[in-house]
């Protein structure tokens, strides 16, 4: 009967460990949870700044272009100059079409 106790009691005492590692173990993946749901509010709030700062530049430019194309007729220099640099492409960059930038206008407007 001993021998059964003692056992027993072995038996119980890894079950404990081997629960207190696993409550270990949740812990840790718990407080990681944690840390990664910080992380992407962060990264979130980050994304809102960035893309209300896009809009406020991009605004500006289109005011610019506006400007820009009721004085086109006037065949100024620094007109053309203007136009020029909002007109110019990178490689691999091809602007978006009249109809894109009214439907993201729009878009942007709703989140606002």
């Amino acid at each position: 009967m001993v021998w059964i106790a003692a056992g027993q009691a072995a038996s119980e005492g890894a079950q404990s460990v081997a629960a207190h590692d696993l409550f270990d173990r949740g812990s840790e993946a718990d407080t990681q949870i944690l840390e990664l749901n910080q992380q992407l509010m962060d990264l979130k709030l980050m994304v809102d700044g960035l893309e209300k700062e896009r809009n406020f530049y991009f605004s500006k430019l289109r005011d610019i272009e506006l400007i820009c194309q009721e004085h086109e007729s006037e065949n100024s220099p620094v007109i053309a100059g203007i136009i020029g640099i909002l007109y110019a492409t990178e490689e691999g960059f091809a602007p978006p079409e009249d109809d894109e930038v009214e439907d993201q206008q729009l878009e942007d407007q709703d989140e606002y």
